[in-house]
């Protein structure tokens, strides 16, 4: 079985659970993510699936991952991931991967990827609260730099990972969608959202 299924993250609402509380979660559309490329021992060294999801216009694909695709026999997709699995030899180019498979898990692993936020000081890259703002105030020593000290600079995406999140999953205009509520722990009396765009 693959144990994994990619997505896009919509954004956040809340539902009521089964005590009547309201329970933030996330909307995350999971379309059905296709086969296509199956590795093996013999071809690559290791067992393997790479799984494609999202809709790309074919004047959008570029001549090496047309080739890509035409050698594999798949159809384009805009993004591709690959999945470790046991056996390989089980599955084909083609198959599909929907969310329906998970419908008896009541617990999954969720990973996002932050938007990039470009240049930023250290109050937003860091969250400094700054030095006294009256005239006579400022720091000393300003131009001494010291080794891995918190500067300004790219605030770039990051990977974050939600362990243990409740999920359900329902169908919604032919469209799929899984609600990943992440209810395991309590933060400042705010349930963490997941990482990502949305």
């Amino acid at each position: 079985m693959i144990n994994a299924i990619y997505g896009k993250k919509i954004g956040m609402t809340q539902i009521f659970d089964e005590e009547d509380r309201i329970v933030p979660v996330t909307v995350i559309q999971a379309e059905p993510n296709t086969v296509c490329q199956v590795k093996t021992v013999a071809t690559d060294g290791y067992e393997a699936v790479q799984m494609g999801f999202g809709y790309i216009k074919p004047r959008r694909v570029n001549r090496p991952m047309q080739g890509h695709f035409d050698k594999q026999g798949a159809e384009p997709k805009r993004y591709l991931r690959e999945v470790r699995v046991e056996n390989a030899g089980e599955y084909k180019v083609g198959d599909e991967q929907t969310v329906a498979a998970f419908a008896d898990v009541k617990k999954v692993d969720v990973t996002g990827t932050s938007k990039g936020k470009g240049f930023a000081g250290v109050m937003k890259r860091y969250g400094f609260r700054g030095g006294p703002a009256d005239a006579s105030g400022g720091a000393g020593d300003e131009g001494i730099f010291f080794p891995a000290f918190c500067v300004h600079g790219v605030l770039s995406p990051f990977v974050r990972r939600r362990q243990g999140c409740l999920d359900y999953y329902f169908a919604h205009n032919r469209r799929h969608y899984v609600i990943v509520a992440y209810v395991e722990r309590v933060f400042h009396r705010k349930k963490p959202q997941i990482t990502g765009k949305g």
